[in-house]
């Protein structure tokens, strides 16, 4: 198998997680001072996220994403997506000794934006990290949309099922 102290790999994934970092960074930094992004540049945020979180967990992450074409320019909370990916992460992937999958999938039903995150594991209600960060989701949801979006979590066949759905009447650009 590969060793970790193999210089080159080392280098390699180094160096890759360095520049996904830094752009990581200048996104979040980029979308600070925004009420609202384009959904795709959200989406290639949370890429980024997940790619260094890959080399974090080797071969116990892995993660699909689906965006529908005509959700891309629609305009979401900045970092909104990020949230419920890392809570994924967090709470979900890491606590899994075989790891697990992450699928994040966009699209418009009823006229309205669902995002969707779903990852491997279950909800743990005793732990209170978890509440927090999506207690967080759901007060920036309810400020920005006055109520008018929603956001749910529940758990089905042991994946965790995290939903925004924003009504795209909102959020057209």
């Amino acid at each position: 198998g590969k060793s970790i102290t193999d210089p080159c790999l080392g280098w390699e994934k180094t160096k890759e997680m360095i520049t996904r970092l830094s752009e990581l960074l200048r996104s979040s930094l980029l979308s600070g001072n925004a009420n609202l992004v384009p959904l795709e540049d959200e989406i290639e945020l949370v890429e980024n996220f997940l790619e260094i979180s890959k080399i974090q967990y080797e071969d116990r992450l892995h993660f699909n994403i689906e965006v529908e074409k005509e959700t891309e320019k629609l305009l979401v909370p900045p970092m909104i997506l990020q949230m419920m990916v890392e809570n994924a992460v967090k709470h979900g992937i890491s606590t899994l000794k075989d790891g697990g999958i992450i699928n994040i999938k966009t699209n418009i039903s009823d006229e309205n934006l669902q995002l969707l995150v779903e990852n491997t594991g279950n909800i743990n209600t005793t732990e209170g990290s978890t509440k927090i960060g999506l207690k967080n989701i759901e007060e920036r949801i309810n400020l920005l949309f006055n109520q008018n979006a929603k956001f749910e979590l529940k758990e089905v066949d042991n994946l965790v099922i995290g939903k925004i759905i924003i009504p795209k009447n909102l959020i057209n650009h």
